[in-house]
């Protein structure tokens, strides 16, 4: 999954856009001492807006799809509100997992979800179109000292695999990639590492990108090292 941060329009509006989210992607330093973040949500409406706020700790599958698990170490206050008309309204989001245990860094996911205004309208009315808007922000949780560890292989089926072993999530932005054999490298263009940009690669987790130009990767020979640099 690219990590491009933006919502997802569940339906349409002839009306109104719904509300924003601000920031997309927020972390808790635990060692500047902070213990909580403020999520700003904005109602762009003439009209009162409800808005539901849910939280999960985030794990990736290998298909890099979320692996969202409900959590107890963060909570939002408030979770549930109405936001006025062309108003701003704060969620603060506060950690309350144990600090003197975490050694690594922790992801979760912020949840901002656009609810019918009159709930029970809603499931009688047969006409109209309404606009249901979800924000899916990134929320972390760092303790001092982590960072990322990345290391990068080709596979037979020339797939990059990328794997975090650090203790902090990297997003993959790479300025460069070789391919080397021994006898032959080959550098990845400009162009194929914009397509294979932009994944995150979470603790612990591996990331596959497909290289859609393999014609000359094919002819180098297996073990090929690979060398990278982020941007």
């Amino acid at each position: 999954m690219k990590l491009f941060f933006g919502f997802f329009l569940l339906s349409f509006s002839l009306t109104s856009f719904g509300f924003r989210l601000d920031p997309m992607s927020a972390t808790i330093e635990l060692k500047d001492n902070q213990t909580y973040f403020n999520f700003i949500i904005e109602n762009e409406t003439n009209q009162p807006l409800p808005i539901q706020v849910s939280l999960f700790e985030r794990g990736l599958k290998d298909n890099g799809e979320d692996d969202l698990k409900e959590t107890e170490e963060i909570t939002a206050f408030p979770d549930q509100l109405i936001i006025p008309p062309e108003q701003k309204r704060s969620v603060k989001v506060a950690w309350t997992g144990k600090s003197k245990d975490l050694k690594v860094e922790k992801s979760f996911r912020f949840i901002a979800e656009q609810l019918p205004l009159d709930l029970k309208k809603a499931k009688n009315e047969k006409s109209g179109i309404k606009m249901l808007l979800k924000y899916v922000a990134a929320l972390y949780v760092n303790p001092e000292g982590t960072e990322s560890n990345v290391n990068c292989v080709l596979t037979e089926k020339y797939d990059l695999v990328c794997e975090n072993t650090g203790t902090k999530h990297q997003i993959l932005t790479f300025k460069s990639i070789s391919l080397e054999d021994g006898k032959k490298t080959i550098e990845l263009s400009k162009e194929e590492l914009q397509k294979i940009s932009g994944e995150n690669a979470l603790v612990g987790t591996k990331r596959t990108l497909k290289l859609s130009n393999v014609k000359d990767i094919k002819t180098l020979k297996f073990p090929v090292k690979v060398k990278f640099k982020f941007d």
